[in-house]
C-alpha cells in the first residue's frame, strides 16, 4: 500500500512559462501559444494576414520582373513602379489597421505608415512572437532591389544630375526645358551638366520663358577661361563668368548664345569657348 506519509517532495514546483524552463520546453510552449493564437484569430485578420503574404510574395514576383527587364526605360515604366507599390503599401496599411484595431497597438500602424518594409517582420512578431520567414523576405527584397538598381544606375545617375538644386533661380515653368539643357550630350559623350560640372565653380543655373515658348538658360559662376590676347577670367570677381543658351519651345535643340566674363560681353567667342569647354576632361 501506498503510505503518504513517507512521501516527500523537497523540488520546488515546475512552472513551464519561466525562463528558466529547458529550451526544449520553451520551444514546445511556444508552439503551443501560437496553434492555439492561430485558432483563435477573428477571420478578418486571417484574411488579412493572407493578403499581406499575398503581396510580400507579389513584390518578390515583380522584382525578378524587372530584372528580367534589364536596364529598362524608368519613364516609360513609372506608371507601373508606382501603381505596383501603391497596391503593396494599401495592402499593408489596410492590415495594419485591422490589427491596430484587434490588438490596441498603435505601433504596428505607425511601422506600416513610415517604414512599410518592416511591416511584415513587425506583424509577425505581434501575431506569433516569431519573425524568421519576414527576415528571409526582407533580405530577398534588398538583394533583388540592388540588382534592379544596378541595372538603372546609369539612367539614375542622369537624373540626379539634372534635378533643380537649391541654389538654382528659376520658376517651375522652366523646369522640362533647364532639365533638357542639362541632359543633352555632347559630342565627347558627357552631359552638359557635366562639362558644368568640370569648367565652372560654385555656379548657379537660371531661366526665364519667352513670350514666344522659348527659353533663356544661364549658368553663371567661376571659372579659368581664358583667350589669349583677348580675356582672361579674374579669379577676384565673384561668378567671373556666364554662358546663355537658348532651347527653342519644343526643347529638342539649344544654340549658345551669349558670354559675359569679367561682366564683359564676349559673345562673339562663346561658340568657340564652348566647344573647347565640351572637349576638357
Amino acid at each position: 500500500m501506498y503510505n503518504n506519509n513517507n512521501f516527500e517532495f523537497n523540488d520546488e514546483p515546475v512552472d513551464l512559462t519561466s525562463p528558466g524552463r529547458s529550451a526544449q520546453a520553451q520551444q514546445n510552449y511556444a508552439q503551443y501559444e501560437n496553434t492555439i493564437k492561430r485558432t483563435t484569430d477573428p477571420f478578418i485578420m486571417k484574411f488579412t494576414g493572407i493578403l499581406v503574404k499575398v503581396a510580400m510574395v507579389g513584390v518578390l514576383v515583380f522584382l525578378f520582373y524587372l530584372i528580367s527587364l534589364g536596364a529598362f526605360d524608368i519613364d516609360e515604366n513609372i506608371s507601373l513602379l508606382k501603381n505596383t507599390g501603391l497596391a503593396i503599401y494599401g495592402v499593408f496599411i489596410f492590415d495594419a489597421i485591422v490589427m491596430t484595431v484587434l490588438n490596441k497597438r498603435f505601433s504596428i500602424l505607425v511601422i506600416a505608415l513610415i517604414f512599410p518594409l518592416f511591416y511584415p517582420l513587425k506583424r509577425s512578431y505581434v501575431t506569433y512572437n516569431r519573425k524568421n520567414i519576414q527576415a528571409l523576405w526582407l533580405a530577398a527584397f534588398f538583394i533583388l532591389t540592388g540588382v534592379v538598381l544596378n541595372n538603372l544606375y546609369p539612367q539614375l545617375y542622369n537624373k540626379v544630375q539634372v534635378m533643380k538644386t537649391s541654389r538654382d533661380e528659376y520658376t517651375s515653368e522652366c523646369n522640362d526645358a533647364v532639365k533638357y539643357l542639362k541632359g543633352v550630350k555632347v559630342e565627347s559623350g558627357n552631359m552638359i551638366i557635366e562639362v558644368i560640372k568640370d569648367n565652372v565653380d560654385d555656379y548657379i543655373w537660371k531661366a526665364e520663358k519667352n513670350a514666344n515658348g522659348s527659353y533663356i538658360i544661364t549658368v553663371k559662376g567661376d571659372t579659368e577661361l581664358e583667350v589669349d590676347g583677348v580675356f582672361r577670367a579674374d579669379e577676384m570677381i565673384k561668378n567671373n563668368t556666364s554662358i546663355t543658351f537658348s532651347v527653342n519651345a519644343s526643347m529638342d535643340n539649344y544654340v549658345v548664345s551669349g558670354l559675359k566674363v569679367n561682366d564683359i560681353d564676349y559673345i562673339s567667342y562663346a561658340n568657340i569657348v564652348w566647344s573647347e569647354m565640351c572637349k576638357s576632361k
